[in-house]
């Protein structure tokens, strides 16, 4: 819907293929044509706005390997100071919730073996700028350097995961 909401006026040919484990399962095409393609923005944004919400119900924080509310408290701040979080990316308006899924793991040069980091993983969970709730798992970094870990960083989050603000202290 958003590739279609681009189109200029005129005729166009759409070819549609379905992909099933990295091979075409099924393919066609479309013709259509008009003037103003514009309200296939809307219908971008019902489809991911239904997308994401698609089981939100169902959906649970992810549970802590670790507890360590220091380098939590660290991981909010790195996360805040990110590009994801300054550019909207991440879509959050503060954090409600960490949990360290996964713990350090060390980074070595695969032929020196020098440590070149270390890295976790938390999922953080936030509140959207439209009032729900969600969390992404991000993956944060302490770069190695003169015998010495630096400070911690943010690498990078995953994708955003819709969930029922009430599921947010939820155990199964």
């Amino acid at each position: 819907a958003e590739a279609l909401a681009k189109l200029g006026p005129g005729e166009h040919t759409l070819k549609v293929v379905v992909q099933c484990y990295y091979s075409p399962a099924a393919s066609g095409t479309i013709k259509t044509s008009g003037g103003d393609f514009s309200l296939y923005n809307r219908v971008a944004e019902q489809l991911n706005e239904a997308g994401a919400a698609a089981g939100m119900a169902n959906a649970i924080f992810p549970a802590a390997v670790a507890s360590d509310p220091a380098r939590e408290a660290r991981m909010v701040a790195a996360l805040k100071n990110s590009n994801d979080w300054k550019s909207g990316f991440i879509d959050g308006t503060e954090v409600l919730k960490t949990a360290i899924t996964y713990d350090w793991e060390i980074r070595r040069h695969e032929i020196s073996g020098a440590i070149l980091h270390r890295y976790c993983i938390a999922a953080m969970a936030f509140k959207t700028k439209s009032g729900g709730c969600a969390y992404r798992k991000v993956t944060f970094q302490e770069d190695y350097v003169a015998g010495k870990f630096q400070p911690l960083r943010d690498d990078g989050a995953g994708d955003k995961v819709m969930m029922d603000c009430g599921n947010l202290n939820t155990i199964r």
